[in-house]
């Protein structure tokens, strides 16, 4: 279906106003999310409004709102701070976000809304592991592709990516009871992210400077060797 934005107004002329802004506060999460995306790209690529695109993105996508210290309490409980997001809510950003990131377009494009979404974030690091065992599972090229990018922006033995490694290792080694087809072939997916995370699995187990060295999981040897 088409976008509801994308109907209604053209993308030369669509300014984040404030009306457009309560158009998308009257929605139910995560309709508000899959509604931003677009809007968020367009002020990332075609306006070049980063700090518009990022406020889009935390109240959202994320449903994040900065404390106003400036305001007076009672001013402060007419605008209460969106709750963090549910367990459900992350189910639903992360099929949402799978959708928007499957969607036919440039790859510097979608870098770039992966990288504005997830940055070096810590408070998102829930929502992005799930992402990324998700598109693991689901062999989604484009998202691994645009987190492999990622991951080389940060560095690949940066604390967020050594992160990522490890949930990829937990939910497809060391929680399962056979090697994983979806891992091994990585390379042939997403090479770019298969490159990448092996260089954070090689830091995780093979980092001498780290003190002792941890013994990687014999499923995890099978399908890297």
């Amino acid at each position: 279906p088409e976008n509801f934005f994308q109907k209604h107004f053209s993308a030369k002329t669509l300014k984040m106003s404030s009306q457009e802004r309560q158009i998308l506060r009257k929605m139910d999460f995560p309709d508000m999310a899959r509604e931003a995306l677009p809007l968020i790209e367009n002020l990332l690529i075609n306006r070049n409004k980063h700090d518009n695109a990022m406020d889009l993105i935390a109240e959202f996508v994320f449903r994040e709102r900065k404390e106003d210290h400036s305001r007076s309490q009672a001013q402060f409980q007419k605008h209460p701070a969106m709750p963090r997001l549910s367990s459900i809510e992350e189910f639903q950003l992360v099929l949402v976000l799978c959708e928007y990131f499957s969607r036919p377009g440039p790859d510097a494009t979608r870098n770039a809304i992966f990288f504005s979404l997830f940055g070096g974030s810590i408070s998102r690091t829930s929502v992005l592991n799930k992402l990324i065992s998700t598109a693991v599972s689901g062999s989604i090229a484009p998202l691994l592709c645009a987190a492999g990018t990622w991951m080389q922006q940060l560095g690949c033995t940066s604390p967020p990516s050594l992160e990522l490694a490890q949930c990829i290792v937990k939910d497809f080694v060391i929680f399962s009871s056979k090697s994983s087809e979806q891992l091994k072939s990585l390379p042939m997916v997403a090479p770019r992210f298969a490159a990448n995370f092996m260089a954070a699995v090689t830091d995780l187990y093979l980092n001498g400077g780290k003190g002792q060295l941890l013994a990687p999981p014999d499923l995890l040897l099978d399908v890297i060797t």
